[in-house]
């Protein structure tokens, strides 16, 4: 519910994808799109424009008006700004003499006795006390500045315009160094802006087109900066997934198991008759139930087990009252996957038993 998607795209289809999660996740949960520059080079050859930037599209599940991203770490630029010291530390200045949006025209005296009136969105009571706090920056020519000192904890919020957090090419020359053969990959960089942006220090975070394995590595490289215990799921499906996706983790130091995902269970709305019974038996188990299976040896060979008061079986064949009386388990209710029917609705009813076909009842989750 706290959870936050961010979805790169290019403007072939930017504005396809911005309708449909407007449907998905509604938009008043639309935070922003960001404009990321993905290349240091143009392409001068392009005839009509050269595309240089790519855009990251950002949702929240449930944007409220206490929603809040993390503030980043200041960058360089910004750092500048802090160029200013006293005995307290780095401090830069805040205005407080505006004459675009200042409404009081109030007259102060600079320390230096400089006499003048300036248009102020602060009052002159709010200057003095500041002033006496040693809060206030005088400038040679009298005018008053706040001063905002950099700590620890100083940060900036995130723009929506990225272009210091690493180009395409800074992703190859990385996968290069690494020893592994992929073509393109985003910078380790950027992907850590948007987790920084995002998450807790133990959040999960999940790439569903993991390609080359970018997002792992940038939550490595984001533990390790921060003392984080950040996990990753990586999803592939392309045949790489071991040899480059999984094998970068490894080269970058990530801990994590794999799993490959095994025959499908259904196949043209059927059954797949390739599957042991004992893998379809664990699926409708955990797709009903979605905890652990476990196989019960307490009932019928038939039993899958009780959930919530509610006793499983799954019965290649017919439901019938023969198969009723190998039944042990007392419950509450009864589900039993079948192929066919042969008792009577009403007897079902009374017993509190559920038939449901195989397979047109088998949850395909």
């Amino acid at each position: 519910d706290d959870g936050a998607i961010f979805i790169s795209i290019d403007d072939n289809e930017l504005f396809n994808l911005k309708l449909i999660c407007d449907e998905i996740f509604g938009s008043q949960n639309f935070v922003s799109v960001i404009h990321w520059r993905r290349s240091e080079s143009q392409n001068n050859t392009a005839k009509l424009v050269s595309i240089v930037g790519e855009y990251i599209v950002c949702y929240l599940k449930n944007k409220t008006s206490d929603s809040v991203f993390n503030k980043i770490n200041l960058t360089t630029k910004a750092l500048k700004e802090y160029r200013y010291k006293d005995e307290k530390g780095y401090f830069r200045r805040g205005t407080i003499s505006d004459n675009s949006r200042g409404k009081n025209i109030i007259e102060i005296v600079s320390p230096t006795g400089i006499k003048k009136p300036i248009k102020s969105i602060r009052t002159k009571e709010f200057i003095e006390e500041q002033d006496k706090r040693g809060l206030i920056y005088w400038t040679s020519s009298g005018l008053p500045y706040l001063k905002i000192y950099l700590d620890d904890s100083a940060g900036q919020v995130a723009s929506n315009w990225f272009d210091n957090v690493g180009v395409n090419e800074d992703g190859s020359e990385i996968l290069t160094k690494l020893k592994i053969p992929f073509a393109y990959s985003k910078p380790p960089s950027m992907i850590e802006k948007l987790i920084s942006m995002s998450t807790d220090k133990n959040s999960i975070v999940l790439d569903s087109f993991a390609g080359s394995g970018t997002t792992a590595h940038a939550v490595i490289n984001l533990n390790k900066s921060d003392d984080g215990n950040r996990k990753f799921i990586l999803v592939e499906l392309e045949s790489y997934a071991e040899s480059i996706t999984a094998e970068r983790v490894k080269r970058v130091g990530g801990n994590f198991d794999f799993y490959e995902v095994g025959e499908e269970i259904f196949i043209d709305d059927e059954l797949n008759e390739n599957l042991p019974l004992e893998k379809i038996r664990e699926y409708i188990w955990q797709t009903e139930t979605r905890t652990p299976y476990k196989k019960f040896s307490t009932d019928c060979e038939e039993f899958l087990g009780v959930h919530k008061g509610t006793a499983y079986y799954f019965k290649i064949g017919t439901l019938d009252y023969e198969f009723l009386a190998t039944i042990k388990t007392r419950a509450d209710e009864y589900v039993i996957f079948a192929e066919s029917c042969a008792i009577d609705a009403e007897f079902l009813y009374k017993n509190k038993i559920e038939f449901r076909k195989i397979p047109r009842d088998i949850l395909k989750s």
